[in-house]
């Protein structure tokens, strides 16, 4: 029974991961959306900022020839748009690896800023967060996975441990010759284990069960940590 339990445990742990690296690259591919939206928006505004700066200096060039504008006026001036031009390559460049991580996660061919629209408007209070991470062990799938594979091991522990008792095992035999007569036995055979390593098994399964409990219990603790990190960027931003 402990084998079986621990066999089943496996297939859910097995299937648990695999529904979780589903669900990340869901997650990355949203992640990815949202940031090549944001790289749109800033490239966007950079641009008309840019175009503002050369309107500008086209109209102080003049000013300054007249002597309209001081010469630290303008210099300062030409420092901003050179300022303003190199964000605005920068942000192109971030703008364009964007799209094209986005286009790779999606499996298609390319995507333009034309094909994205603006992501819903998100909101999130502290009423919001703190139920979220009660039921966090119980919804997410990694932590169900880890969990499923502590009771796999917990399982194959209980079976190492009664491996060390002695096994009896009953046989009923019953035959009958050619003359008609029946004849019936019955056996007795017992299993001694004194030679099965299984305190060594016991040892490593026993290892393998706390390391798997430590890393679920470290990684609900990391969710935590980046949850209450995340909420409050969200209420500085």
């Amino acid at each position: 029974a402990d084998k079986h339990s621990a066999a089943t445990a496996d297939y859910a742990a097995a299937l648990l991961a695999w529904q979780w690296q589903r669900i990340q690259i869901d997650l990355e591919t949203r992640l990815a959306y949202v940031d090549a939206w944001q790289t749109r928006t800033t490239h966007d505004a950079l641009t008309q900022e840019s175009d503002t700066m050369q309107q500008l200096l086209a109209a102080a060039t003049p000013a300054r020839q007249q002597g309209d504008l001081n010469e630290a006026d303008y210099l300062a001036m030409l420092a901003q748009a050179s300022t303003t031009q190199t964000s605005l390559q920068t942000a192109s460049v971030a703008n364009l690896k964007a799209l094209a991580r986005l286009a790779g996660l999606l499996d298609v061919a390319s995507i333009s800023n034309d094909d994205l629209v603006a992501p819903p408007p998100f909101a999130l209070t502290t009423d919001d967060v703190q139920p979220a991470l009660a039921d966090l062990p119980s919804r997410r799938l990694d932590l169900l996975a880890l969990k499923a594979g502590y009771d796999s091991q917990d399982a194959t522990l209980r079976a190492d441990i009664l491996s060390q008792f002695p096994i009896a095992s009953i046989g009923f035999n019953r035959a009958r010759d050619t003359s008609g007569v029946n004849s019936v036995g019955f056996g007795l055979t017992v299993t001694l284990p004194f030679f099965n390593d299984s305190r060594g098994r016991i040892a490593i399964d026993r290892a393998t069960r706390d390391a798997l409990y430590a890393a679920w219990q470290e990684r609900i603790q990391d969710a935590d940590n980046q949850v209450e990190t995340l909420r409050q960027q969200l209420q500085l931003v």
